[in-house]
């Protein structure tokens, strides 16, 4: 339960920072 927990928050996080990536990219 734990772990499965973690492992759907450092997705999210991973998944945040592509979004932030991709809209720097795109405003560049």
């Amino acid at each position: 339960m734990i772990g499965q927990n973690e492992m759907n928050v450092t997705r999210s996080k991973m998944i945040f920072v592509v979004v932030i990536l991709r809209i720097r990219l795109g405003l560049k």
